[in-house]
């Protein structure tokens, strides 16, 4: 689908995210493109390991094309999105390390700062066995190795993770989706509920989250793609860590949307994202929203965002600006970051294309 706002430039990517008063290279964060479908989630019929919450096993369907961070996230990442970096464990001596010692909470924040959030536990299940169903492990039933490069190399029973890629990737171009790190996930942690599924997402309430995939110190029982482990959402452990998932919406950057959140928060500091949504009362969400601004001008847009302005804080807010602006608002209605910027058509209007990389 194509939406479009009349608009005369495009405009240039953010080196750097501002965090309060500190400014901060932006992160560069590998996504991949994992694509809708079904599968069969948990205990595979030759697992003969697999634990009672492992099962049923059942068929989920994923219906809409997600993305998901190639690696999980590094303490270069964290450290470059994060203003306070928690102490790493001994064995963590470069960026490329897997960021672990960080809460549920703390995980679920940095994957909104880059515009993201914590994957479903069906996704990370369907994109760790990528591709491949009825392995029971991410590269298939070969026993795991801890040689650099292999198909199904892995870090574990050691005593500290592996630098991410020391692996090779997955069949959906995931690394270490077991082993390294465990990792958390949005849900919260239950049995599996009997009967097939349409992109589920968990219980509602719980007391503690689910994590997967197996870390540096566990044996090959824990590797195993249906293995399943929970965690409680305060705690911090050595051998937690996290990546990140979004929706596959992207209609915009995140550097777009993080410096449209600046522009608005400079600007506007007495204004309400219902102020800017065009009517008065609640803002308008989801598909609302994006109705309600498809085919707008980019004078419609600017003059609505000067006129909730603070009469003594007005600013002239420029083309670029107004631009990222609107990401700001689609981030805030809802909707994923992509890997493209706006684009301008041949008659001098924005399109956005909400399938960035299809």
């Amino acid at each position: 689908m194509k939406i479009t706002f009349g608009f005369p430039l495009v405009v240039a990517l953010l080196a750097a995210v501002t965090i309060g008063a500190q400014q901060v290279p932006a992160p560069a964060i590998p996504w991949t493109r994992i694509p809708a479908g079904t599968f069969q989630m948990g205990c595979v019929p030759a697992d003969t390991r697999c634990e009672v919450d492992e099962k049923p096993r059942h068929a989920v369907t994923l219906t809409r094309p997600f993305d998901l961070m190639a690696t999980e996230v590094t303490v270069g990442m964290y450290r470059a999105a994060t203003p306070a970096m928690p102490e790493q464990p001994a064995w963590s001596k470069t960026p490329d390390q897997p960021v672990t010692v960080v809460s549920w909470d703390e995980a679920q924040m940095f994957c909104q700062t880059i515009g993201g959030r914590l994957p479903t536990e069906a996704e990370w299940e369907y994109a760790a066995r990528g591709g491949r169903d009825g392995g029971t492990f991410p590269w298939g039933d070969q026993a795991p190795t801890d040689r650099a490069g292999a198909v199904n190399g892995v870090a574990f029973e050691g005593d500290a993770a592996h630098a991410v890629k020391s692996f090779a990737p997955n069949g959906y171009g995931v690394y270490d989706m077991a082993g390294n790190a465990w990792e958390w996930i949005a849900d919260w942690y239950a049995p599996y509920e009997s009967g097939n599924a349409a992109d589920p997402k968990g219980p509602s309430t719980g007391r503690a989250r689910v994590v997967r995939g197996g870390s540096y110190g566990d044996d090959d029982g824990n590797l195993r793609v249906s293995n399943r482990s929970a965690n409680l959402q305060r705690n911090r452990n050595f051998n937690i860590g996290f990546r990140c998932a979004r929706d596959a919406n992207g209609a915009f950057t995140t550097a777009q949307a993080l410096r449209g959140k600046s522009t608005f928060e400079n600007n506007c500091s007495e204004c309400h994202m219902s102020d800017l949504s065009g009517r008065a009362g609640p803002a308008l969400k989801g598909e609302a929203f994006m109705e309600h601004w498809r085919g707008k001008t980019a004078a419609n847009l600017v003059d609505k965002i000067e006129t909730s302005m603070p009469a003594d804080g007005r600013t002239h807010l420029n083309d670029a600006r107004t631009l990222d602006l609107v990401a700001f608002l689609l981030q805030s209605n809802g909707f994923g970051a992509g890997d493209q910027e706006l684009s301008v058509d041949s008659a001098g209007r924005i399109t956005i294309d909400d399938q960035p990389g299809q």
